[in-house]
């Protein structure tokens, strides 16, 4: 009996454990068949969700270049400095010239008398009466030229140089000419600005001819450089024979924080008085103009732009051009207007190279000042290009490897560039054959596709 119940447990023992087997059998079949078809389907989604990269190639930079100026109308005075490429406070100075006149027939005084003694200052001042004396002094400004200087920082003041010229008979005509310079320096207090207010006038017998600088009310400094007045008609003030008291005389005030100092210089007074009349053809000018052309040095830039810091002593406009290679012809780039009454003493003057051309016009004479030129230029990268892959497509990208013509990036292996959906990746490439003038395959290997696209350098 005892025999027999072993004998069934051993059988039952060997059904189960075959059993057991079958099971996992079974269990493992199904683990494998869902995890293949699992597999199946997630290649069947990523078949089905299409790829597409978008790809820009960056293969120049911006940098710092060299330009050169050449003032082709204009007078460019003395001790100019080397280079404009510094901001050293070194100013190139260019004074106008005639850019429009007409000619006119009038009759011009024959026989003239000078009634201005030392109008040159040089024997100082004498035949000159100058209020206060304190407040005048004579400067040579030039090797070899004088100048009567009034200078002062009174808030309120009143100076005065003149001279009494003798008329012995009847004249036909009486004019006045002079040169003139006048410098205000406004020194703030902090932030805080002075105003100031100046006039230079002629007078006669203390009677006003001519206003010849009449400034209302200013906070900056101003220099107007020097100047001639031109000939100014004296007729209806000396109408017959007798003495006759010939005055500048300069007012000036000042009001608020800081310091303001007036400088002015007086040179080459001339007065004639004339006796008959000789008809002559005169040159009446009707415009002031100076052109500078500026080169860039580096001509094989894709582009290149510069500014040029200048101020003036008048009201004047300016054109930018460039020089468009593909017309033969001259562009504008862009126009300017200086306002004088502005209180800005300094403007940026912008131009596109290689080639530009400003022209500064003015209806009166003008001194420009040039203090800095900043040039910058587009160039070819130097062994080195930049990739900007965009994925635009609906799921993951990966980049294996760079073609540019021949030449593989990396030369071995894979890259391994993920890009996620909506991202965009910057990918330098080394090409050391990087050359101006060459046409460029690029190919963008993924794990999908081949993108290609091309430049010219």
């Amino acid at each position: 009996m005892h025999r027999r119940l072993g004998q069934a447990t051993a059988i039952g023992g060997v059904f189960f454990l075959i059993l057991s087997i079958a099971m996992l059998a079974l269990l493992n079949y199904a683990f494998y068949a869902y995890y293949s078809r699992a597999i199946e389907l997630g290649r069947e989604v990523e078949e089905a969700t299409p790829e597409e990269l978008e790809i820009r190639v960056d293969y120049a930079h911006w940098e710092d270049a060299s330009a050169s100026l050449n003032v082709t109308r204009g007078r460019v005075l003395p001790s100019p400095p080397d280079s404009l490429s510094e901001r050293d406070g070194l100013s190139l100075v260019v004074e106008s010239e005639i850019a429009a006149s007409i000619t006119v027939t009038q009759a011009i005084p024959g026989e003239t008398v000078e009634l201005i003694h030392n109008g040159d200052f040089n024997e100082s001042f004498s035949y000159w009466t100058v209020s206060p004396p304190a407040e005048w002094t004579i400067d040579e400004y030039l090797p070899g030229e004088y100048a009567a200087l009034h200078r002062s920082s009174r808030r309120s003041l009143t100076a005065r140089i003149s001279q009494v010229v003798s008329l012995d008979s009847q004249p036909e005509s009486v004019r006045i000419s002079f040169s003139y310079r006048v410098y205000v320096e406004v020194r703030p207090w902090w932030w805080l600005r002075p105003i100031w207010s100046y006039k230079l006038a002629l007078y006669v017998n203390d009677t006003l001819v001519k206003n010849i600088v009449n400034i209302p009310s200013r906070r900056t400094s101003y220099d107007s450089g020097w100047r001639s007045t031109g000939s100014i008609d004296l007729g209806q003030y000396l109408t017959s024979p007798g003495n006759y008291l010939i005055e500048l005389r300069i007012t000036a005030w000042w009001w608020g924080l800081g310091r303001v100092a007036f400088n002015t210089w007086i040179d080459k007074v001339s007065s004639r008085a004339s006796y008959g009349y000789v008809i002559e053809e005169v040159e009446i000018p009707l415009a002031y103009d100076v052109e500078i052309l500026v080169r860039f040095e580096d001509e094989e830039a894709y582009d290149s732009f510069a500014k040029l810091l200048c101020s003036s002593n008048a009201s004047a406009s300016c054109r930018s051009y460039y020089w468009n290679s593909s017309e033969g012809a001259w562009s504008l780039y862009g126009e300017f207007y200086y306002n004088l009454s502005d209180e800005v003493e300094w403007f940026n003057v912008t131009m596109r190279g290689p080639l530009a051309r400003l022209y500064f016009r003015s209806d009166e004479p003008f001194e420009l000042r040039l203090d800095y030129l900043e040039a910058r230029a587009l160039v070819l990268n130097d062994g080195e290009i930049y990739l900007y892959v965009k994925n635009v497509g609906a799921g993951e990208a990966v980049v294996e490897a760079v073609w540019v013509n021949e030449t593989r990036n990396p030369e071995s292996g894979l890259m391994d560039y993920w890009i996620t959906q909506g991202e965009e990746v910057s990918i330098p490439v080394s090409l050391s054959e990087l050359v101006y003038g060459r046409r460029y395959v690029v190919k963008v290997v993924t794990s999908k596709h081949v993108y290609a696209l091309s430049f010219d350098t």
